[in-house]
């Protein structure tokens, strides 16, 4: 199969707080619980978040807000 696939966009750590408002700490709790997207570990010593799925856990925390107070 020779499917060509284009390159994501990924966010450093430090990018993170103007996206989701976290600390470090509160953003490796989420993850550890499930709540938050995983990284990408690209090296031994470097990591990565999909822009995409940063994208699609703020969508499902705006949804969770609209819903909420939903009749």
């Amino acid at each position: 199969m020779n499917e060509t696939t284009e390159p994501q966009r990924v966010l450093r750590e430090s990018e993170l707080p103007v996206l989701d408002g976290l600390r470090k700490t509160q953003r490796a709790e989420l993850i550890r619980r499930g709540l938050y997207p995983a990284p990408v570990r690209i090296s031994d010593r470097r990591k990565v978040w999909l822009a995409h799925e940063i994208a699609d856990w703020q969508q499902a925390r705006i949804s969770a807000r609209d819903t909420k107070g939903a009749l």
